[in-house]
């Protein structure tokens, strides 16, 4: 399934802002440093730095196989399925599908 495209992650970004009712919410760059100071003593930091390529490309799936099977994707709003999840995560305070976080994420 293609699913959602977003090229540089602020459609991501700005869905978490809207779910969570928080439109300052801190974005930070992952710190690829740290994975790669620690990559030789813990094996989830090794294996992250490894598959480190696939945040620094863009990679987009078809799915042209697909519709030509079903004729139409089924697709949940970017808004809807980040709320969905985050809620279903526990991240959100109230039981709604918009709220403060609750953690970090």
């Amino acid at each position: 399934m293609a699913g959602h495209w977003d090229a540089d992650g602020t459609q991501m970004q700005a869905a978490i802002r809207r779910a969570s009712g928080q439109p300052e919410l801190p974005v930070q760059r992952f710190p690829w440093w740290l994975v790669t100071l620690a990559s030789p003593f813990v094996p989830l930091f090794r294996e992250l730095h490894e598959m480190r390529h696939l945040w620094e490309q863009p990679v987009r799936l078809r799915n042209a196989r697909l519709l030509s099977v079903l004729g139409s994707e089924p697709h949940t709003a970017l808004d809807t399925a980040v709320a969905t999840t985050l809620h279903g995560l526990g991240c959100l305070r109230d039981a709604g599908t918009t709220g403060a976080l609750r953690g970090s994420l």
